[in-house]
């Protein structure tokens, strides 16, 4: 299957240059030919495409007397064919000739098919413009003739490897879950009906973590239902729009890790792979050009190497020339692309034409090898679990161990360390959830749980620890020292616990208040952190630059010695790639703001090999630079290469 755990694609989102998403009804072939020759240039090896839906599909509704509808029509007024078609054929050989010229200049397509929704527009055939675009049985109806005409049209073509359901389909209407669950079962069943030999991708972002039982109306696009029914999952981790994702400025640490972290999260919560279709800065205001190049350069490091599967930068061209809505409408639709409106190429081409030289110097040319976790990292509330999730993601990647995501409901998988992040509301942990963490502790493992100071049951039993009750500092800032750091925590409840047969695990609040505890459990431990650790490091602006990942390095101790190879600097990520036995890569990505001399701490293992070549004894990673080491288990180091 294309887009296999080991690879990586890079590409672009596709509008032809002169219109936009106009480009069907105002046709050039000259300059969709010109377009993909320049793309070809430049690496873009997969391309993401959008079949307008009322352009391919021009319904309309005929009305009688007194305004009752007499007659679907298409455009013009002309009946629908006697064979049931509903697609216009000069829309399709359009659609063939980008498919050809794909082919031509060696790019595999991503088709997304019902495209009603596209940069902040609402794009409807005239019959369903006053109906719901997800529920109202004939437009569904209509939808899936639309995907079967195309997909019939094209399952013979060469370079088309992924069909979607549609764009951002979750953005064109309201519906509930059972409403999604159901559309989105319709839409892929039409594609497999049509073609079953290619993978179907959601296209969609904006989906949430529950169990999988949950009735919760707030829980409309759930993540495990899409994964369900799709093969691949995407992500459209755009700053602006991804609660707490613009925080931090484009290219610091955070930045550079939430398009990985978002895509880890919805790859594990589905149990499919993930990749990043659409990405970009979308204003100037955002980031400027040069900020911008850096910005894609970092976050394709951390994608490849998180086995991420694919990035498709938002989009090819510029469309500030295009005087229709959406783009009169909306500033950060305009200047997107990655070449300039007079031709001109752009910092984010420049770095999608050089990631072939970066993949050129790895030690596998065909597929490197996954990475491998230490920990798991269970959610409990689809509401906090990702900004829950996102600050444990980057306060592992500080600590320089790696993570799982997992819901409460799913099975556990097998680590040493288990975090459950800023647990919060009435529902708290469910208990067999707790059972089955506290056999893990009984077992061996490690159990770190932060709270904002919602319910927990059991709690004084459980964790050794008896509650005086809780209040609100004045200020809303609460300040603890944990070792050598001065952490602040905001707008947090501070607990008012003392321990019975719990260890204080360091010292108090600035209330005179313990606030972290340890207690042995069989052979493990379970850790109670009294605030949400998770939620401030994700939420607060900053907190990747202070000591918080040293809370997470303290209830890592296990799982860090058993890491082959780290690095004591906190903005150097490591992840470990197993390559068979006693063989794996490390790779270092210094993804801070100034430069790192990196001396690679070993346990149990040898450098065999650096890559690029590398034989001093300290290696000097430049903002964005990286190092992979081969390694093979043995005891003592060996730098000759």
């Amino acid at each position: 299957m294309v887009l296999e755990s080991g690879t990586f694609s890079v590409g672009c989102n596709y509008w032809a240059s002169h219109a936009g998403c106009f480009m069907w009804r105002n046709w050039d072939a000259s300059v969709v030919e010109s377009d993909l020759e320049r793309l070809e240039k430049i690496g873009v090896k997969m391309l993401r495409i959008f079949p307008l839906w009322p352009d391919f599909q021009p319904l309309v509704v005929l009305w009688g007397q007194g305004g009752v509808p007499r007659a679907l029509a298409r455009r013009d007024d002309e009946p629908l064919a006697s064979d049931g078609s509903t697609v216009e054929p000069e829309m399709l050989l359009r659609l063939r000739f980008v498919c050809d010229c794909a082919a031509r200049h060696g790019m595999k397509l991503i088709v997304s098919l019902v495209t009603g929704w596209m940069s902040g527009r609402l794009f409807v055939p005239a019959a369903f413009e006053e109906r719901n675009l997800l529920t109202d049985p004939e437009v569904v109806f209509y939808e899936t003739r639309l995907v079967r005409e195309i997909v019939s049209f094209l399952a013979d073509h060469e370079a088309v490897v992924i069909w979607e359901p549609g764009n951002e389909c979750n953005c064109m209407a309201e519906c509930s879950r059972p409403a999604a669950r159901l559309w989105l079962e319709t839409i892929v069943g039409a594609i497999r009906l049509a073609d079953s030999s290619r993978p179907v991708a959601a296209g969609m972002h904006g989906l949430t973590p529950a169990a999988a039982d949950s009735l919760t109306p707030e829980v409309k696009w759930r993540i495990g239902d899409v994964g369900a029914a799709c093969d691949l999952l995407t992500t459209h981790p755009y700053p602006l729009f991804t609660p707490h994702a613009a925080t931090d400025r484009i290219g610091s640490f955070k930045s550079l890790f939430h398009a990985t972290a978002e895509s880890r999260f919805y790859a594990d919560l589905s149990g499919k792979g993930c990749f990043v279709e659409e990405l970009g800065t979308l204003s100037g205001v955002t980031a400027g050009e040069k900020a911008a190049g850096k910005y894609l350069s970092g976050t394709l490091l951390n994608l490849f190497f998180h086995d991420c599967r694919a990035l498709l930068w938002w989009c090819a061209f510029d469309q500030a020339h295009i005087g229709r809505p959406p783009y009169r409408w909306c500033a950060v639709e305009r200047e997107l692309g990655l070449f300039r409106e007079d031709g001109s190429l752009k910092p984010v081409g420049g770095e999608l034409r050089d990631f072939e030289a970066f993949r050129s110097k790895l030690p596998e040319q065909g597929r490197f090898p996954s990475f491998r976790r230490d920990a798991a990292v269970i959610l409990t509330s689809p509401e906090a679990a990702w900004s829950s999730g996102w600050g444990a993601f980057l306060l592992a990647k500080q600590a320089h161990f790696d993570v799982e995501f997992c819901y409460a409901d799913q099975p556990l998988p097998e680590y040493d360390l288990y975090i459950v992040p800023s647990v919060d509301g009435c529902g708290g942990i469910t208990p067999e959830l707790f059972n089955r963490l506290l056999r893990r502790a009984e077992e061996g493992a490690t159990i770190f749980i932060s709270s904002t100071g919602g319910p927990l049951s059991p709690f004084e039993t459980a964790f050794g620890v008896e509650s005086d009750g809780y209040d609100t500092p004045a200020d809303g800032i609460t300040q603890v020292k944990f070792g050598s750091e001065e952490l602040s925590f905001h707008d947090v409840v501070r607990q008012r616990l003392l321990p019975t047969d719990a260890v204080v695990a360091t010292g108090n609040d600035d209330g005179g208040t313990p606030f972290f505890f340890r207690r042995r459990v069989g052979a493990g431990e379970l850790c109670y952190f009294a605030f949400p650790l998770e939620r401030e490091v994700a939420t607060m602006p900053g907190a990747c630059e202070q000591g918080y990942y040293r809370i997470y390095e303290s209830v890592a101790e296990k799982v860090l010695s058993q890491r082959p190879i780290t690095v004591a600097a906190p903005h150097v990520s490591v992840t470990i790639h197993p390559a068979g036995e006693n063989r794996m890569f490390a790779a270092f990505v210094n993804n801070g703001r100034s430069t790192e001399i990196v001396t690679p701490q070993l346990r149990n293992a040898r450098i065999v090999g650096i890559f690029p070549a590398e034989r001093k004894n300290e290696v000097e990673l430049q903002p964005g630079q990286w190092r992979v080491f081969e390694l093979v288990a043995g005891d003592e180091e060996s730098r000759e290469v």
